[in-house]
């Protein structure tokens, strides 16, 4: 069998077997979908201003811990304008003793930094990169873990096909361009807000965990959500713990640098610690208002919910559940200026058209369902949906002014979305 690479790039394969089965063609495309879009299909398009490895690797989808054939190569930019097309630098050959059976082709484009040069004729790259099993886009990295591939994509081969298409996902953009710093960070500061009171969670600043110091009774992480079939997830891997910087009563917040680039969604991950306790995740997909969550992204100041055990209890019991779903749930409310506002209808964008994300609004008393709007009173105004998936905006509009919030169900969380109608959103309020 031999091969060639075609579309953005094509490379020439040496012959993979003495029985000389049909030739297939390798084509690369990039993603514009939901998952890693890299925004175009056209590698013109992505600039590349540092230097790069592509590492391939052929596997037995049986063995794919043991490779049946591996390839680290150095890229070598353009004098002028180089973009992701220096990947039809690709040369692969000594493929005869391929088997002519069912293999799996990865891509991926590493920084140098990564790579492994001290045999500079034979460099080594990552070999630890796992795909995603649905769309064979790699899976991010963890907080500690170094950092993965930019682009990166896998792809079957079957006997007699004709052809092996790879769509290559940008898992991590930002370092193709990011002033040649491969070890990339983002400056992360989150306060937490009481889900029932509004304001931000307080503390006597004596340390100790209680109700009149919910500050000290919580621990806040950072991440981003990952698509794992069928579910999205905030994996423990991927979260960095943010530290408490400002512990003086009345409004503690936490801190750190994020040793990876968040793609388009930030999460402000938030758990009490007390017994069979739910943790909550608030997301934003805006840096700052009218300003996308972007790989380039390098500060981010965010909002966190604290949802205590009792209020969770109370609102899945009116909602006649007797434990949150483990594939999540989005809890969400609607304020005026921080107080609950009756009458309000909450609106859905984003949602894939095989999905359906509901909204259920539930009574003053928290009770059970009642109505089509947000109902009134000091505990009114919640709104839950079990079905929303993640990715979904939440909207409320009160006459000129609107609050939307990126929400949805996220694997073992409780997805809070709280929209200020007296505050003009369109991020994390």
């Amino acid at each position: 069998m031999s091969a060639r690479l075609f579309a953005a790039f094509v490379v020439g394969v040496a012959a993979l077997s003495a029985c000389n089965p049909p030739s297939p063609t390798i084509r690369m495309f990039f993603s514009q979908g939901d998952a890693q879009s890299c925004g175009t299909n056209d590698c013109s398009m992505i600039p590349v201003t540092c230097d790069f490895y592509v590492g391939v690797r052929i596997v037995d989808p049986a063995e794919p811990s043991q490779p049946l054939y591996t390839r680290c190569q150095a890229l070598t930019p353009p004098a002028r304008n180089p973009t992701a097309c220096m990947l039809n630098q690709i040369t692969l050959d000594d493929l005869q003793s391929l088997p002519y059976r069912d293999l799996q082709f990865q891509i991926a484009m590493f920084p140098a930094d990564t790579v492994d040069t001290t045999n500079p004729d034979v460099p080594l790259c990552p070999s630890d990169t796992t795909y995603d099993r649905r769309w064979g886009f790699a899976v991010a990295a963890g907080a500690e873990a170094p950092p993965g591939p930019a682009i990166a994509g896998q792809a079957y081969y079957h006997p007699g096909d004709s052809n092996v298409d790879i769509t290559l996902g940008c898992a991590d953009t930002g370092a193709l361009s990011d002033a040649c710093s491969f070890i990339n960070s983002v400056q992360a500061r989150a306060t937490v807000d009481d889900f029932d009171t509004h304001v931000s969670v307080g503390t006597l600043g004596d340390g100790r965990c209680s109700t009149q110091s919910p500050a000290n009774c919580i621990s806040v992480d950072i991440g981003e959500p990952s698509f794992l079939d069928p579910d999205y997830l905030l994996n423990p891997a991927g979260l960095t713990t943010l530290t408490r910087v400002v512990p003086d009563p009345g409004s503690p917040a936490w801190s750190a640098s994020v040793n990876h680039l968040f793609n388009a969604t930030a999460c402000v991950d938030v758990k009490e610690e007390v017994p069979q306790s739910t943790t909550t995740a608030t997301c934003t997909d805006e840096e700052q208002p009218g300003s996308p969550i972007k790989p380039t992204t390098k500060l981010l100041n965010l909002v966190g919910k604290r949802l205590s055990k009792a209020s969770l209890d109370q609102i899945l019991l009116a909602a006649g559940l007797t434990a949150p779903p483990p594939d999540g749930i989005t809890i969400g409310i609607v304020l005026d200026r921080g107080s609950p506002i009756s009458s309000q209808i909450v609106t859905v964008e984003g949602v894939p058209s095989d999905k359906t994300a509901t909204i259920r609004y539930l009574n003053s008393n928290r009770t059970g369902f009642a109505g089509t709007s947000t109902s009134s009173g000091a505990n009114g105004a919640v709104f839950i949906s079990t079905d929303a998936p993640f990715g979904t905006k939440f909207r409320s509009i009160k006459m000129s002014t609107n609050a939307a919030q990126i929400g949805g169900r996220i694997r073992d969380k409780v997805t809070i979305v709280v929209l200020d109608v007296g505050i003009t959103s369109t991020g994390m309020n």
